[in-house]
């Protein structure tokens, strides 16, 4: 028996589509543990002549990573390891930019920019 799917935790990626050539072509991006779930049910439901998987993990990311400088994403990894974006974080600014050896002028800038970008993308996903 397959287990439950979580299908919130899986997005079909275009292109995607049918033809009498190549079959059902779907490219998805998600929970690798929900993706394999899913698979299996497919297995099931529509037996594959040919299934083809290939991991993006350490790839491009849907292009996220080109989009902030190597600085952006250090700070930006260092502040959510740290618990900065949590709610009731307690984790300053000038904590931070102490731990990375910067003026906290540097790194609001630098969180800054990088939060817009991360948002410009999130939108863009979104539809």
């Amino acid at each position: 028996a397959v287990s439950a799917i979580e299908m919130s935790n899986i997005h079909v990626q275009p292109p995607y589509g049918i033809d009498a050539e190549r079959g059902m072509e779907l490219r998805l991006s998600g929970h690798s543990k929900s993706i394999s779930r899913f698979l299996s049910l497919l297995r099931i439901i529509l037996p594959p002549d040919k299934v083809s998987v290939q991991s993006l993990r350490g790839k491009e990311k849907n292009g996220w990573s080109s989009k902030l400088t190597k600085r952006q994403r250090e700070v930006v990894s260092h502040a959510v390891k740290r618990g900065y974006y949590k709610t009731d974080s307690e984790v300053t600014l000038r904590q931070l930019a102490d731990e990375l050896g910067m003026a906290r002028s540097t790194l609001g800038e630098h969180l800054q920019r990088a939060e817009e970008e991360i948002m410009k993308m999130a939108v863009e996903d979104l539809y």
